[in-house]
Order: structure tokens, then C-alpha cells, then sequence
């Protein structure tokens, strides 16, 4: 897991299919575990969250394949706003980490088609399954994300902003973005590098006219509560400073952007996964792409377009008064089809374990006190080695002229308190998982156990 927010709901929901079926499951930084000792689990799976080609992860993948571990993976940046896979088929992945890895369990099929039309001799590897991010956007899932309180009053309307402009907000700047990526360039004149430069600048211009809309939004709609979702990475306090004080506006990270999705009125969107989320919630939407920048992203097909302010406002306010539902396009369907398996029948995170069950049919051992204490000390080791360097949580640091890549935002400390409700919540939703318990090992790992109690009709 790299980045809470955004995978630990998803990732646990995968964890305790792994659990529930008999396996023990570590969920977390768990690559940098490895790092540090790759013998401090006993042979198993490792899921990682991508098959990024750099010589970190050759070297890890190496280590963690000759401790005896069974490499899987799938990218958890998934890309389904891009209106092609074709260039995260080069960049995202290679020959030799794809080789690497026994099972690459893609989001839908149009992911596994362009991996493999790049990597034909090694389709038997992609295995169309959904993803357990997805499955929780599935409506009969919905319940997971009441445990929430979101700061609204009850019946107020909501208008909601999801912001994707990591581009021009991150926490680590372009120039250092661009450094850390350097070794998976083609040399000096690499276009995927020089797009980043037209990405970026594009990124900004729509992002004035979002600062824009929000005001006015604010303005139009006093009785409404603007709420704008800032994405995972992007830096505290940049929307606050860009928008200013502005009444009716609500900057919050408070609570998940399903659960926000879920409570809105309406969505307002450009090329964001929370346009699949809507969609599958039946939240209206509007994709807002003032000059058309963007448009031709796929998550836009859902609900509404506007190209300008004066679209937008219309738009609004029609689905506040009632008038309209923001329905999705014709072509709607047809996009969560292709992008999206899983989203009827079993649920991505079962269909990914029983991947693992094939692989791996014979239980691994659990992790003795023993390999326990030796996770924990791997941990302190880490803390230890990323304090001498400034960092409280451990994980890595890439220094540069630029300064470094900053990393430790993606994963603050994991309370049991949060798994505790998260499982309880899943448990309600699905009625299942009773037979399994999650502990928090460390600030960034969480052991999913089974207890021994089979439920009845669960897999052997």
C-alpha cells in the first residue's frame, strides 16, 4: 500500500478475502519490509501496487523472489482517466519486472488488451479481475462508507468538487517529479518526459477556471455547502490559499472521497476516477472542461458537460432544483465496461485470491512470535535509518539539488481504532469476515488473521 486514503478501504477488503479463505496477510509498506529482510515473513505472496521498471524494484523483486515469495501485482494508479493504456503499457510496466511477476491482475479489459498487444509472450500473466478499490464503489457495498460523519448538516445541498491537479499541487514540485522519473526515459529526448511539461500547463489552466467556479458556485448557491476534495498528494493549504475565504466553501481531506461522492447533491469533475465512482453510485455529474481541455477523457462520458461557466451554472442548477439527474451518456456503459470488470457477481477481491489460491494452494505457515518481533525490529531498523535523514516515518527519501522526493504524506500512521471500524463496517456490508482479525503490527503494517473458524460455504 502506498497512499492510505486512497487503497487501505480496498486493500483491506482484499486482505480479509486472503484471511477468510486461510491465508495470513500483511497489508502496508510491506515493500520496504522486504527491503530490509526478505526473509522476515515465511514464503508466500507479495501483491505489489505496481511493476514500475526501475532498478529499486529489480533489485527488491530479486530479493523477495529468492526468499521464495510468488510475486502479483496490480497498479493502483490505474490510469482509467487517460483516454488510452497504451503509454502506462510502456511506463508502468517492462518485459522483465512483468516477467517478473506470476500474475499482473488488470482493473478491466481494456488494461489487459494494451498489455497484451505490448508484452504478447506474456499475456498468460494478465488476468482481467476488477479491482478491490472498484468493488467498494459497487452500490450493495455502499454501507462500508456510512461510518463516516462528514461535517454537513443533514438535508443541506452539496456541491462537490473533486480536485486532480496533482500536476500543479503536488507536494514535490515538477522539477523534482521529473527527477525522480528519469531512469525510465529513453534517453534525452524521450517524449513522455516533454509531455509532462504540456500535461502540467494544461493542468493549470483548468485548474484557474475550477478556483473560478468554486467562488462563483459559492456566490450562486449560497444555500448549497461547496465542498472541495483535494487529491491525496496534493499539498495542505494549496486550494485554501487559491480559493481564500470564501463563505460556503468547505476544503476538507475529513472522511473519503466515495463517502463524499455518496453524500453529494452533485459532482463536479475533469478526466477524475470520481466520475467512474459517481456513475456507479448514481450521483449527477457534471464533467466541467472550460476551452475544452481534456474532454476527450473517459470519465467524462458520465452525466453532463460543460465548457463554460455559464454551462456549468445551469447545470447546477438544475440538478438542484430537481429538473435533472445528470444521466450518463449513451457511451457510458460501454466505458465501464471495458475499464471496470467486476462490478456484478463476485467481487474483484475474490476473484484476485482465488489467483493466489492456484498459485500458491499449499497455506504458507503463519509468521511466528518470532518472525513477528523480527517485522517489528525491520520497522525500528527503518524509523531509525529514515530519522538519521529527516524523516519520521522512514520511508525513503531521494535526495537532489531540487530536494528531495518527498513520500511520507502518502502514509501516515495506520490507528487500530480506523481498522478496527473499517472491518466492522466491511463485516456489516457483506456478512462476512467474522472468522478473520486484523491487528496494526506498526504504523504502516496491519496482520489479517484467520482465527480458525471457517464460516459455512467458505473455500477450503
Amino acid at each position: 500500500m502506498e497512499i492510505k486514503v486512497r487503497e487501505l478501504e480496498g486493500r483491506s477488503l482484499l486482505a480479509l478475502v486472503a484471511a477468510e479463505r486461510g491465508h495470513h496477510a500483511v497489508l502496508g509498506d510491506v515493500e520496504r519490509l522486504l527491503a530490509l529482510r526478505p526473509d522476515a515473513l515465511p514464503p508466500g505472496v507479495f501483491h505489489d501496487k505496481a511493476l514500475t521498471p526501475t532498478a529499486r524494484r529489480f533489485r527488491i523483486h530479486g530479493a523477495i523472489a529468492a526468499a521464495g515469495h510468488v510475486i502479483t501485482s496490480q497498479d493502483e494508479e490505474h490510469f482509467l482517466a487517460l483516454p488510452s493504456f497504451d503509454v502506462p503499457s510502456r511506463t508502468r510496466f517492462s518485459r522483465r519486472t512483468l516477467a517478473a511477476a506470476a500474475r499482473s491482475f488488470a482493473w478491466g479489459e481494456h488494461e489487459a488488451d494494451a498489455l497484451r498487444v505490448a508484452y504478447p509472450d506474456l499475456a498468460d500473466r494478465v488476468v482481467v479481475t476488477g479491482s478491490p478499490r472498484a468493488d467498494l464503489w459497487r452500490p450493495e457495498l455502499g454501507q462500508v462508507h456510512d461510518r463516516h460523519r462528514l461535517p454537513v448538516a443533514p438535508g443541506r445541498p452539496v456541491v462537490l468538487v473533486s480536485s486532480n491537479f496533482s500536476a500543479a499541487l503536488d507536494v514535490n514540485p515538477l522539477w523534482v517529479r521529473l527527477r525522480d522519473k528519469g531512469e525510465r526515459y529513453d534517453g534525452i529526448d524521450d517524449p513522455v518526459e516533454f509531455d509532462h511539461y504540456t500535461f502540467t500547463a494544461e493542468k493549470v489552466l483548468v485548474l484557474r477556471e475550477f478556483v473560478r467556479a468554486v467562488r462563483r458556485i459559492a456566490r450562486t448557491h449560497p444555500d448549497a455547502l461547496v465542498v472541495v476534495r483535494p487529491h491525496p498528494i496534493e499539498q495542505d493549504g494549496a486550494w485554501e490559499d487559491l480559493i481564500g475565504p470564501i463563505p460556503g466553501v468547505l476544503i476538507t481531506r475529513e472522511g473519503t472521497l466515495t463517502a463524499w461522492v455518496r453524500r453529494a447533491s452533485v459532482l463536479i469533475q475533469n478526466g477524475c476516477t470520481s466520475g467512474y465512482e459517481a456513475a456507479l453510485v448514481g450521483t449527477p455529474t457534471i464533467a466541467f472542461h472550460p476551452h475544452h481541455i481534456f474532454a476527450d477523457h473517459p470519465s467524462n462520458v458520465f452525466g453532463h458537460r460543460a465548457a463554460s461557466h455559464e454551462e456549468l451554472d445551469a447545470g447546477i442548477a438544475a440538478i438542484l432544483r430537481g429538473e435533472d439527474r445528470g444521466g450518463r451518456a449513451a457511451d457510458g456503459d460501454a466505458v465501464l465496461a471495458r475499464r471496470l470488470a467486476a462490478l456484478s457477481g463476485p467481487l474483484a477481491a475474490d476473484r484476485i485470491v482465488d489467483a493466489w489460491d492456484e498459485l500458491a494452494p499449499a497455506r504458507s505457515p503463519a509468521p511466528t512470535n518470532m518472525a513477528v518481533r523480527s517485522i517489528r525490529a525491520a520497522v525500528r531498523l527503518g524509523e531509525r535509518a529514515g530519522a538519521a535523514k529527516g524523516r519520521m516515518t522512514g520511508r525513503r527519501v531521494r535526495p537532489g539539488r531540487g530536494g528531495a522526493f518527498r513520500t511520507g504524506h502518502k502514509l501516515p500512521p495506520i490507528r487500530q481504532s480506523e481498522v478496527d471500524g473499517l472491518v466492522a463496517a466491511i463485516r456489516r456490508a457483506t456478512g462476512r469476515f467474522d472468522s478473520v482479525t486484523a491487528r496494526v503490527l506498526a504504523p504502516d503494517l496491519v496482520a489479517f488473521r484467520p482465527t480458525g473458524r471457517r464460516p459455512e460455504g467458505a473455500r477450503p
